[in-house]
């Protein structure tokens, strides 16, 4: 008992989905789990049908299919997901900030040529939390790609939540990093750190209550936009600081190539090293107004010494090397030991990152 694969279709105001199977049995059983924004909204019970038809009622969102078969005789079961896909997101630039209401939905903020997907989702508390994209495997995963999705759907931000997909990696299909670069010519981060500022006046909220959360390459962009929204707090997780610093060459030659138009690094340092280093940009600012919160996993060696430790020392910080949590000034560091390396916080660590907000 194998599925292939879960085709998944927008026609019509309807999502429809099928499963495609690798054998026939009559004592083959079907289920379907449809998911909105990281979340089930509709689940069917077990059946004869391998096909769903499901009326979205105009509502945007990020959708995705679980297909399920059972052996009723057996009772063993398998799943599989489809690849989801973003269905009539909601379109707005500069001039026309959206009215982010009371539903969780999907939209569109188009400004200067680009589009950046976004997915948004309400709260009653005076709080905003930008999320921001890590990287993404291309063989797995279809763009736009959200982090962090599902913990927004489950409410683990305790505010208002608007995640980002990057649509710099749209610039080459072999791109699965792009640190919301954008382009030479134009810098995402501000562009995102102008829409979180909108965002937050247009909810009334301060914007010493956004907070930008991220990590690995999402740490970078939510280190680089937080510094461009004064008051605001950076949350990042096993953070690049460096671009140029990065392990995987293959990686920032195709943003070298693409975003900064084959520009030798040391041109690239010489006219823009604040869009490619963190301290450097934070040495831009006459005076740095935002805090971070830096999460690192000192096993996570690399990141550790080459991204965590520059930074932490431009901040001030003493040299860390026991797990725990720190402090140097308006800023906090919190280390830890895990011994898969580079990863993302787990549920719990981010409910005592929440605590400590």
């Amino acid at each position: 008992m194998e599925i292939n694969f879960i085709k998944l279709e927008h026609a019509q105001n309807a999502l429809r989905g099928k499963i495609f199977y690798s054998e026939w049995r009559p004592t083959y059983e079907f289920s379907f789990y449809i998911h909105r924004n990281g979340k089930v909204i509709h689940k069917t019970p077990y059946g004869r049908s391998n096909f769903i038809e499901f009326d979205l009622m105009d509502q945007s969102g990020y959708y995705m299919i679980s297909g399920f078969i059972r052996d009723s005789e057996s009772g063993n079961s398998v799943y599989k997901n489809s690849t989801p896909i973003l269905i009539n997101p909601e379109l707005f630039d500069k001039s026309t900030l959206p009215e982010l209401g009371f539903l969780s939905k999907a939209m569109i903020f188009r400004i200067d040529g680009w589009d950046i997907p976004l997915l948004y989702w309400p709260s009653p508390k005076k709080r905003l939390f930008i999320l921001t994209p890590s990287a993404i495997d291309r063989s797995k995963d279809s763009l736009p790609s959200f982090s962090r999705m599902t913990r927004a759907a489950n409410q683990l931000f305790d505010g208002h939540v608007i995640c980002i997909a990057d649509p710099t990696l749209y610039l080459n299909e072999e791109m699965e990093i792009g640190w919301c670069l954008g382009l030479r010519s134009f810098d995402l981060s501000s562009a995102i750190a102008n829409l979180a500022i909108n965002a937050a006046n247009s909810l009334g909220i301060s914007l010493d209550n956004v907070i930008i959360w991220g990590s690995s390459a999402g740490g970078f962009a939510a280190l680089a936009i937080a510094e461009r929204v004064d008051g605001s707090t950076a949350v990042a997780i096993n953070a690049q600081t460096d671009i140029f610093l990065y392990e995987r060459e293959s990686q920032v030659s195709l943003v070298r190539k693409y975003v900064f138009e084959s520009l030798p690094e040391d041109v690239i340092r010489a006219e823009m090293d604040y869009r490619v280093n963190i301290m450097a940009l934070r040495k831009s600012k006459e005076k740095n107004k935002s805090r971070v919160i830096l999460v690192q996993n000192i096993l996570d060696h690399h990141h550790f010494s080459s991204h965590f430790s520059p930074l932490w020392a431009e901040i001030g910080g003493a040299y860390l090397e026991d797990d725990g949590w720190y402090s140097a000034g308006n800023n906090l560091a919190y280390l830890y030991k895990d011994s898969r390396g580079h990863i993302a916080e787990t549920e719990e660590m981010t409910c005592e990152i929440m605590e400590r907000l």
